[in-house]
């Protein structure tokens, strides 16, 4: 059986989904890079992350200050944070979760979001219709890393919406089934095919889980 990976994986994470009827094609479908960006000065403000990336791309500047609310999408970005001392305010599994959690219990609050140049608009939407003070500063921006493959895969692995519009151009899903890391990518593969899983938490991990309860 052959899968196809989105993302190179580490060591530990492509031993979940290991199996002698298994053989793996890897490859980065995006690339990242950080780019210069200031940070708004006023002291009320509340960070919103929606990634890793963003929070690497906060952290290398050094300015974060401690008695900052932090709010994140998924359990791995809010991690990243607490893991260097910081205190996490609110997690959420996705953007529209963390925007409905925010609109409840914290909209006397002004944000500011630090996000990627591609990133999808469901947070920013719902936090302007609901009259909630937004700054968005963009931080990085995403490459697409087209590549066509000549071979054909039973399952493809997807962790963002991007690596899925990445793999499309040259490629098409076929019959293979699709793990997607959360609902916003599997939205976005879900325009290719029906044969769309999506894992219950938003993790790499989560999602080769769910492949092997569906290949192995």
């Amino acid at each position: 059986m052959k899968v196809l990976s989105s993302k190179i994986l580490k060591p530990n994470q492509k031993a979940i989904l290991t199996s002698p009827t298994i053989s793996y094609t890897q490859y980065d479908a995006i690339a990242i890079k950080f780019i210069p960006f200031e940070i708004p000065e006023n002291p009320k403000n509340n960070y919103i992350f929606s990634s890793k990336n963003a929070v690497a791309a906060v952290l290398k500047k050094n300015t974060l200050k401690k008695e900052t609310q932090l709010f994140c999408v998924g359990k791995k970005t809010a991690n990243t944070l607490i893991q260097k001392g910081f205190t996490v305010t609110e997690i959420a599994k996705n953007a529209a979760s963390l925007a409905a959690l925010i609109i409840k219990k914290h909209g006397d609050k002004k944000f500011t979001f630090f996000c990627g140049d591609l990133k999808r608009d469901e947070l920013s939407h719902a936090l302007k219709e609901a009259k909630i003070s937004l700054k968005e500063v963009i931080v990085y921006k995403t490459t697409l890393m087209y590549k066509k493959f000549s071979e054909n895969f039973e399952a493809l692995l997807f962790f963002s919406p991007s690596g899925v519009a990445s793999f499309v151009k040259y490629n098409n899903f076929g019959n293979a089934k699709i793990f997607c890391i959360g609902s916003t990518t599997a939205s976005e593969a879900k325009k290719y095919s029906h044969k769309v899983y999506t894992a219950k938490q938003p993790t790499i991990e989560d999602t080769l889980q769910l492949a092997k309860q569906h290949l192995c």
